[in-house]
């Protein structure tokens, strides 16, 4: 088994005669909004992929996908595999989502992939950040002449990863370390939690996830450290992007079979089972239940969308796109009559200096006219016009409208 890290939570899996690209995350540097909310917020990924990784990405043979959040599956990733037409396999969480993105999507399932394989959900925060940030399937893979592995994806230390480490016993497990935060509460595993999972750990644990996105505080160095301290670095990988590990099967024990079906979402390890958190709706009477259900379910599509605009994850959000501006012939001219375009200048915009950098530009002659083409200021910020699409369809009733409710 070889593992090829690339960035983030992407990496490239040798499994047998597979070569699977996880999670890709495929963005040029800054080319994603942040993910933290106040201060420290900066344009993600924090830093490229290495110089190698075309060469690299060219040798997979398919993806495997997680989850959908922006860091695990981006835009650039989606055009990357539908360009070359990579078979995807996923859970079946995200697999009608997937197909709808023009994917060849094949879900993961006992058997898939010629292997030994579960699904093992995870949780990706707790409370009500948990129900906020979806479904996450964790994967455990298995081959004969292999090492077993077990991909925790994004989570936080819940019943259901101490359970499928004990019970499958894998010789590998790959577990985020970055202890994101976006300002709201963390949503992976803090580092006390991950030294608790090397601690349960059977074998080897890779650590992943570090150094990449605005929401991840926690350095390769400072792990390091820890890990040393608590006598366990000897037993962990923390790889710098491009480095590849190679993990063999060190044993021929006979290795536990996987569960035929995935078990419900699990329950995070702090408080008791009666305050543990849960994904779904509590339950009530029937009528207000469904009432409630199905205001709970919109209310939280709304949010999601919303934070997926303001991620750049458009392709997550079931919205048409704005038609675009019609161009409007401006006052004065500075047309390149030969060319028919406009050429660059101050004249551009209503007869005068330029009210806008970003509207600013060549563009079509219209009437011996320059085209006025509204644009995005050079002033607003990134996610700004992400954020007005999102949020397009919620307008508040008139003041003469709320006067009857008093």
């Amino acid at each position: 088994m070889k593992y090829r890290h690339l960035r983030n939570a992407t990496a490239l899996l040798t499994y047998g005669e597979h070569r699977l690209l996880v999670d890709p995350m495929l963005a040029d540097a800054g080319a994603l909004p942040g993910f933290k909310f106040g201060a420290g917020r900066r344009p993600n990924p924090l830093v490229p992929l290495p110089a190698d990784a075309p060469a690299w990405l060219d040798a997979a043979t398919g993806v495997l996908v997680t989850h959908e959040h922006p860091d695990h599956l981006d835009g650039a990733a989606l055009r990357w595999i539908r360009a070359r037409g990579l078979p995807v396999w996923c859970s079946h969480v995200d697999a009608a989502s997937l197909r709808r993105k023009g994917l060849d999507v094949r879900e993961v399932h006992g058997g898939a992939l010629g292997l030994d394989v579960e699904v093992i959900p995870a949780r990706h925060g707790r409370g009500w950040l948990a129900w906020l940030m979806g479904p996450v399937s964790g994967y455990y893979l298995a081959h004969p002449d292999e090492p077993s592995v077990y991909l925790t994806s994004d989570a936080v230390l819940a019943d259901a990863v101490f359970e499928a480490i004990d019970r499958l016993r894998p010789d590998v497990v790959v577990a985020p370390a970055g202890a994101a935060d976006m300002g709201v509460g963390r949503i992976l595993f803090s580092v006390d939690e991950l030294v608790a999972l090397v601690r349960r750990a059977p074998g080897r644990v890779v650590l992943n996830h570090l150094e990449a996105l605005d929401h991840c505080p926690t350095t390769r160095a400072g792990l390091r450290e820890r890990l040393r301290a608590e006598g366990l670095l000897a037993r962990v990988d923390v790889p710098e992007d491009g480095e590849e590990l190679h993990l063999a099967r060190t044993d021929d024990r006979p290795r536990p079979a996987p569960a035929s079906a995935p078990a419900r979402a699990p329950a995070c390890r702090s408080g008791s089972p009666r305050t543990s958190p849960r994904l779904d709706p509590p339950r009530v009477c029937p009528g207000l239940r469904r009432r409630l259900t199905a205001r709970l379910d919109r209310t939280r599509l709304n949010t999601r969308c919303l934070l997926r605009h303001m991620y750049g994850s458009y392709d997550s959000c079931q919205r048409r796109a704005a038609a675009p501006p019609t161009p409007t012939a401006a006052p004065t001219s500075n047309c390149d009559s030969e060319a028919n375009t406009c050429m660059r200048g101050e004249s551009m915009q209503r007869g005068g200096a330029c009210e806008h950098p970003a509207e600013c530009g060549e563009g079509p002659c219209i009437d011996g006219n320059c085209a006025i083409i509204p644009g995005r200021a050079a002033r607003d910020p990134p996610h700004a016009s992400s954020i007005a699409d999102a949020t397009a369809g919620f307008r508040p009733r008139p003041a003469s409208a709320r006067t009857g409710d008093r």
